[in-house]
């Protein structure tokens, strides 16, 4: 694979402690406060290494004059790849003993790598460990809180969706380059998921820093609002079929199977209701039913049942009014 490299800053050979992968698509209006929330940071010891993935906006121009900080670098891709390549060439590229990545409409709070050089200092080996985040809007107000299991057992919690995500997470450089991102375009969009389940296995689990450090934002132009709706179902299957399938999961996971199988049913059957598939939404709860009866007591059984009849209501109410 080609690249076109593009950097203004100096050469050096410092290995800092931390280096933050930002992979960037046309994002020149949103890009800048990523990249200063991390020079924002209180804990100095980062590289920031932006994988341009040949955006046709602005973003170098954006860039021009934090490319000429020693701690931010800039690689251009020689053409439009998709995410999971460019996060490969800022593994390839980083210097620094522990990866992060940051998506380019995302941030940190200042002191999360303080908080995450703390961590390291109590806990020297550790290969793999994450902070919380939280949901920001456009303000960078806080919108909502993800929510994190009780159990320390990350094998199995893992498989009921990806809690961790791609955001402020710390795994061993040498062991993200054993593992490298999926590059199979079918996986777009749930190649994170795949990552971090692959990194608690190599890892032996994923230990948890107790600060909100990160802020996710929500914006219409994420993909999981604009992707469409045969893409998930393919990719989501197809997913499935991956871990089902895998050495590291009949290894790791095997016990979880049902776990992941009913997870990733009702992640379609909620998508299948918000796309006005009401049919494909109660076949997929019906799958839940059969891979794991006991779901039927469950609080999130239910909720997603509830999800499928308001979208259904809504989905009649306007035919109606369209009448």
């Amino acid at each position: 694979m080609l690249f076109a490299f593009l950097s203004e800053a100096p050469a050096n050979h410092y290995m800092p402690l931390f280096s933050i992968i930002v992979p960037t698509y046309n994002r020149a209006h949103l890009i800048t406060k990523t990249i200063d929330s991390v020079l924002a940071q209180t804990f100095r010891d980062y590289e920031i290494i932006v994988i341009d993935d040949k955006s046709t906006d602005n973003t170098y121009d954006v860039l021009r004059l934090y490319i000429k900080n020693q701690s931010v670098h800039y690689f251009l891709n020689e053409q439009n790849y998709e995410r999971a390549i460019s996060r490969n060439r800022g593994i390839d590229e980083a210097k620094g003993k522990y990866i992060s990545l940051l998506d380019s409409d995302d941030i940190l709070f200042p002191d999360c790598l303080k908080h995450a050089a703390e961590f390291l200092s109590a806990n020297p080996n550790c290969v793999f460990f994450h902070c919380k985040y939280v949901f920001v809007n456009e303000k960078h107000e806080i919108i909502d809180k993800q929510t994190y299991p009780k159990s320390d057992n990350a094998f199995k919690e893992i498989m009921k969706g990806n809690y961790i995500s791609n955001i402020g997470f710390f795994l061993l450089t040498e062991t993200a380059r054993k593992l490298r991102v999926d590059e199979n375009p079918e996986f777009r969009g749930v190649e994170d998921y795949d990552f971090i389940i692959r990194a608690i296995a190599e890892s032996g689990g994923a230990k948890k820093i107790d600060h909100y450090d990160c802020g996710v934002l929500m914006h219409p132009q994420r993909s999981v609002f604009t992707d469409d709706w045969n893409f998930i179902r393919h990719r989501t299957i197809a997913f499935m079929q991956k871990q089902l399938t895998s050495d590291y999961f009949r290894q790791y996971y095997w016990p979880y199977r049902d776990v992941l199988k009913t997870h990733l049913y009702m992640y379609l059957s909620s998508h299948s209701a918000t796309r006005k598939k009401a049919g494909k939404a109660a076949a997929y709860l019906f799958k839940v039913l059969k891979t794991s009866p006991t779901m039927i007591f469950s609080k999130a059984f239910w909720k997603h049942v509830l999800v499928v009849i308001k979208y259904r209501v809504r989905s009649i109410k306007f035919s109606n009014e369209a009448q």
